[in-house]
């Protein structure tokens, strides 16, 4: 299948009204393992690169690889991109698609910032991603139970036409990390967005949400659904079990197929509930 956009991804899933799982992975066991499983269930996936963490133009070379070997679809994504800087190293480094994140600051401002990635992105044929209502931290519950900070169906139709962006995550009642209480997502106000623009519409902060509520939230139109905090604390707790009871003939590497084992089902899980009818 090889490598696509994540704008191909979305626009494939929103005609078949499913969705595409995407990982925040921080180093190439992460990468592989997402991979290894979408495999195996037959579906896309999407691995999202979080600045921080290895290099822009790493992360790239690894994902490419792992995608034009892969048997299913594969994309890569920059998450949660803080400035047009590291967006154009980002796209330097070849990547199909990247998001910026402007959400912070007021509409007018995150209007403008994104409008002049999304001018750069296009000219190079990359697909930007962009937030519309901040989704803030889980850690404060107000950040996910404010109803005033959620997107507002108008505004994200005029932030669509003026800055051009190719998807869009809307803040609907989630936030990332882990949630003090258990998140309701504004189901209503998904359904109003979702009518009033034809862009493919992303939920961020997915770790910790009730499944059924994504499910639900997949039918009235989210096609992307990102996952970071839970993979990652699956992931090192598989590490973790494995390296204590690691036979000392073995080196690292060879530990890997092990890990993989551990979160299979947890990540076949995700992909069967984002992806079968």
């Amino acid at each position: 299948m090889g490598l696509k956009s994540v704008n191909q991804l979305l626009r494939m899933a929103d005609e078949k009204k499913k969705a595409v799982v995407a990982l925040d992975c921080g180093m190439f066991e992460e990468m592989e393992c997402v991979v290894r499983a979408a495999e195996k269930v037959g579906c896309p996936a999407i691995l999202m690169y979080y600045p921080g963490g290895m290099s822009a133009t790493a992360f790239s070379a690894i994902a490419t690889d792992l995608a034009n070997r892969a048997t299913t679809d594969i994309s890569y994504i920059l998450d949660h991109g803080p400035s047009y800087e590291v967006a154009m190293d980002c796209i330097k480094a070849g990547f199909p698609s990247i998001m910026i994140d402007h959400s912070d600051l007021p509409f007018e401002e995150n209007v403008r910032l994104t409008k002049e990635v999304v001018r750069t992105a296009h000219l190079f044929g990359v697909d930007v991603e962009a937030e519309l209502g901040h989704v803030g931290e889980a850690c404060n519950e107000a950040d996910y139970k404010d109803s005033s900070l959620f997107a507002k169906p108008d505004e994200v139709v005029e932030f669509i036409k003026q800055t051009g962006v190719d998807s869009l995550a809307v803040h609907i009642g989630s936030a990332h990390g882990i949630y003090k209480s258990e998140p309701s997502l504004d189901l209503e106000l998904l359904k109003e967005i979702n009518r009033v623009t034809d862009v493919p519409l992303v939920l961020h902060g997915g770790s910790g949400i009730p499944r059924e509520q994504v499910r639900q939230a997949i039918k009235l139109g989210i096609n992307k659904t990102n996952f970071g905090t839970e993979y990652d604390g699956r992931f090192a707790e598989a590490m973790l079990e494995t390296l204590k009871t690691r036979d000392q003939n073995k080196f690292t590497y060879e530990l890997a197929p092990l890990y993989y084992e551990k979160v299979t089902d947890y990540l076949e899980g995700l992909m069967h509930m984002v992806w079968d009818d």
